[in-house]
């Protein structure tokens, strides 16, 4: 916890905050809780991991942990889960290894965050979410838990297991690039840089369901991936 503190480097504020904790005792495991408002969180995101070479000779590009500027957040939680609400007024989160430039600047986002802890087994859902920028508005629910490693391709829990449902009311097309992970052929992203210079899309709904391991999904039954949009003006 104190090298997670160290290289988060945390700022912000926090009010009305309660931490319990309570010993193992009897036989019990230790037991503990928390709970509060936090206001102008911020959160610097791990450097991402080298990209490397997979046995079949394909790039692969490690998560590292996500980072966060601008946040507010009220909270409570124990060892078993947790629900929070969060709100984000010109900040931003930044996902590692994720994209090419893995800061997205946000000028809001809010939603109702759910997590529960069951020995190995984390699930997060992500409901009431609502998000805008300069690129794209929208909003959608995000459900997601680690995998299996007896069946995951990854042999591990994570990158997990994602159900991911956006609807984007405007988008613009000249960015498609700059929000598509880097598991996507970077040949591709470059080739959407430079061949969109203009398009404008509404009514865009945005589906990832499947292991994250896999994404984008090259081979049938594997997961799904698929984007619907209305565009004009391209």
């Amino acid at each position: 916890w104190r090298a997670l503190a160290d290289s988060a480097q945390p700022s912000g504020h926090a009010e009305a905050l309660a931490v319990r904790w309570q010993a193992p005792q009897g036989g019990q495991a230790e037991r503990w809780s928390a709970g509060g408002r936090l206001r102008g969180l911020a959160l610097v995101a791990a450097p991402a991991p080298a990209a490397y070479t997979d046995a079949a000779g394909d790039p692969v590009y490690p998560l590292a942990r996500p980072g966060v500027r601008g946040v507010d957040l009220d909270l409570q939680m124990d060892q078993s889960g947790g629900r929070a609400q969060l709100q984000v007024r010109d900040g931003a989160l930044g996902f590692p290894g994720v994209f090419e430039e893995p800061e997205i600047p946000l000028e809001r986002l809010q939603a109702a965050l759910r997590w529960t802890v069951t020995n190995d087994r984390i699930e997060l859902d992500v409901s009431e979410l609502r998000f805008a920028n300069a690129d794209a508005e929208g909003q959608g629910r995000v459900r997601w838990h680690t995998a299996d490693p007896a069946r995951s391709p990854a042999q591990d829990r994570f990158p997990g297991v994602i159900d991911l449902d956006l609807q984007l009311a405007r988008a613009d097309g000249a960015r498609v690039h700059r929000y598509l992970p880097q598991a996507i052929p970077a040949d591709v992203r470059r080739y959407l840089r430079a061949a969109v210079p203009q398009a404008q899309a509404r009514d865009a709904r945005f589906v990832v369901r499947g292991d994250l391991w896999d994404f984008p999904y090259a081979e049938p039954g594997r997961g799904e991936f698929e984007v619907r949009a209305k565009l004009r003006d391209v």
